[in-house]
């Protein structure tokens, strides 16, 4: 999976869960996609602090996580 798929995979997770109207084909509305993305983002900062320790570590796993993070950043949902 890449980073950009993984990005939107978890969005996508946080829009269901706050939304699961969403399912049934309703239109999300901006601030549930804004707050799945601010969830997602937790998420993967969470990721990265456990892999690094809070350290600069800048191995295989946590650029992959860094990528999913830029993805959410810049992704209009």
């Amino acid at each position: 999976m890449t980073p950009k798929e993984k990005a939107f995979e978890l969005v996508k997770k946080y829009v269901n869960t706050l939304y699961p109207d969403s399912l049934k084909g309703m239109p999300v509305i901006e601030e549930i996609e804004r707050q799945a993305k601010q969830c997602a983002l937790i998420a993967v900062e969470e990721i990265i602090d456990f892999i690094t320790g809070g350290e600069p570590d800048w191995t295989g796993k946590t650029i992959f996580w860094q990528e999913v993070k830029n993805e959410i950043e810049k992704r209009g949902i």
